[in-house]
């Protein structure tokens, strides 16, 4: 299926000179421990295997013609911190971004070139419960428009970037849990008591 969609794409616009890989599933209500072995299979297919999966028939392509190319992964700030409504989506996304940084760390010879873009919530199909629910944890630093998310992935194309965030303030978050994790972990509990209290 990806090695059909790497061909047609190349056969209707020429060789990719970035991919963005962006499919992501988050299933609303999910903050047990009590979900379907079968969906948790969904789940990692869909935000974690579409990236290798991606990268193993787009790299080989990159090598051949002997020019750079740009995969981008769409993770998410869930990858980094976590998202406490969701199990499944905190470690799939966090898994996405292993993927990323291997690939980045690993490929460079072949050619590949990797950002990963993390952001917070935004305002998409996948996050119309947030609507519902403005409490939501990743509804608390604001919701993006998909063109403020462009605007952030270009920008950080420009500049090289691996890791880009388009809600800034994540970069803060991930400098207080390197700094203190226990501290950090404790603030995610009293976060999500108070999420709940307001559910």
């Amino acid at each position: 299926e990806y090695m059909g969609l790497i061909e047609q794409s190349e056969l209707i616009a020429g060789p990719i000179d970035v991919f963005v890989a962006n499919a992501g599933v988050l299933l609303e209500h999910e903050g047990t421990l009590d979900l379907p072995d079968r969906l948790w299979r969904r789940i990692y297919d869909i935000n974690v295997m579409q990236h290798i999966w991606t990268a193993k028939h787009l790299v080989p392509r990159i090598e051949s013609r002997g020019k750079p190319g740009w995969l981008v992964i769409v993770a998410s700030a869930a990858g980094l911190l976590t998202q406490v409504e969701s199990l499944s989506y905190s470690v799939t996304k966090h898994a996405a971004v292993a993927a990323a940084e291997w690939l980045a760390i690993t490929q460079t010879e072949r050619g590949l070139r990797v950002s990963c873009v993390c952001p917070q919530a935004v305002r998409t199909n996948m996050t119309t419960q947030l609507e519902i629910n403005p409490n939501a944890s990743a509804a608390l630093q604001g919701v993006l428009e998909p063109k403020d998310i462009a605007e952030s992935l270009m920008d950080g194309l420009q500049k090289g970037k691996f890791l880009i965030l388009p809600h800034p303030v994540v970069q803060d978050f991930i400098q207080r849990k390197s700094h203190d994790t226990d501290r950090w972990i404790k603030g995610m509990q009293r976060m999500r008591k108070s999420l709940i209290s307001k559910l």
